[in-house]
């Protein structure tokens, strides 16, 4: 009798003990499959920029290019200018507009510190933009242009059916300098010099037969967070800068 009861014993330690290690394997198994989860999401969202990133960069330099074109260095209205006909990519719904970014699009509370020092001082410094060429002194124009351009998707949030993606964010903008440039200007210069003047840059002789040289250098900061989400993992920043051929731009 005291035997059994002894081994009743055995038998219920072992099944408790068991039972804690299915529980913290449970538990490190639990956690493990989140965060992977987790970084599987983030590698879709940062793919997604990837896939997006040429074609938002060619959109803004072919809108500028046309407005630059149209209106010399002087543009009346930047921003209603812009968002007439805005840039749209390619299936016809999203588009990129010239409007201020706010803080509630982020909704903060869960962004890791660092990132939200970022975004709040990219959206004050979009609340004084966008600046645009002035004329100097000698009657030149500065070949400068800085503005912030926002992502707009007409599509309600719920019904997306891609809740990573770049173009689905519920928020993204972009801060953006463009500086007039020319495939004769030397990479130092690009890297380190002044753009070139606008009123020299646009436009080019009428019926010349040589070829259009001329470049943007469009330097850029892009923020953007995944849907339904609040969590470190979900919020993003990219900088980069490209040089975009001004023959190459799709204008029509």
């Amino acid at each position: 009798m005291l035997r059994r009861k002894k081994s009743q014993g055995f038998t219920l330690i072992g099944a408790l003990a068991a039972a804690l290690v299915l529980s913290i394997l449970a538990t490190f198994i639990g956690k493990n499959l989140f965060y992977l989860i987790k970084s599987r999401m983030r590698s879709e969202a940062k793919v997604s920029i990837v896939d997006n990133e040429s074609t938002f960069t060619e959109l803004i330099a072919a809108k500028i290019f046309t407005m630059a074109n149209s209106n010399a260095c002087s543009i009346a209205n930047f921003a209603s200018t812009f968002n007439t006909n805005p840039p749209t990519f390619p299936g016809g719904l999203v588009t990129v507009r010239i409007e201020s970014p706010t803080l509630v699009d982020f909704g903060l509370s869960g962004t890791p510190p660092s990132f939200q020092a970022d975004l709040k001082t990219a959206i004050a410094s979009c609340a004084t933009k966008p600046i645009l060429p002035l004329k100097k002194v000698d009657n030149t124009w500065t070949g400068t242009f800085l503005f912030c351009a926002k992502v707009n998707n007409p599509v309600v949030r719920r019904d997306r059916k891609d809740q990573t993606g770049f173009l689905n964010s519920p928020a993204a903008f972009a801060e953006i300098r463009i500086d007039l440039s020319s495939e004769e200007v030397s990479q130092v210069d690009k890297v380190l010099g002044d753009a070139l003047p606008c009123n020299t840059w646009v436009p080019p002789a009428s019926g010349s037969a040589d070829p259009d040289t001329r470049q943007m250098k469009l330097s850029y900061r892009i923020f953007w967070k995944r849907s339904n989400g609040n969590s470190d993992l979900d919020y993003f920043s990219k900088i980069d800068t490209k040089i975009i051929n001004v023959s190459e731009l799709r204008t029509n």
